[in-house]
């Protein structure tokens, strides 16, 4: 009778699951075919940006990002290494742990922001 139980029902049609090596052939010609599309356009930007914007516009290009991705990395503040070591641990915190992450993101993002605004003044 117990046996009986833990026998499930065969899936719908439509419900079987998908081959895994198909599945997994698709995952991998999609990230590749991404990465692929990446170095492309970035060797392209490389190329022709530099002549397109001249030697002091790229240089204050450049500048701006560096300054971006340190103010990304204040913003950030170490909340994705902690939220995948604390969720892995405790699932049912989920949302707690999320909700506190976002509300510490955007309030370092207003942060930021209101420091950018004051530098480009």
């Amino acid at each position: 009778m117990a046996e009986a139980a833990l026998k499930a029902a065969p899936l719908p049609e439509a419900a079987q699951p998908v081959g895994t090596r198909s599945l997994e052939v698709r995952n991998i010609a999609a990230l590749l075919t991404g990465q692929g599309m990446t170095w492309g356009l970035s060797f392209l930007l490389t190329l022709f940006l530099p002549r397109y914007l001249g030697a002091v516009n790229l240089g204050k290009l450049t500048f701006a990002a560096s300054i971006a991705e340190m103010a990304r990395e204040f913003v950030l503040l170490g909340t994705s290494t902690f939220l995948v070591r604390e969720i892995a641990r405790e699932r049912s915190r989920l949302s707690a742990y999320l909700g506190h992450a976002l509300l510490l993101r955007t309030m370092a993002s207003v942060v930021v922001a209101a420091a950018a605004v004051g530098m480009a003044r």
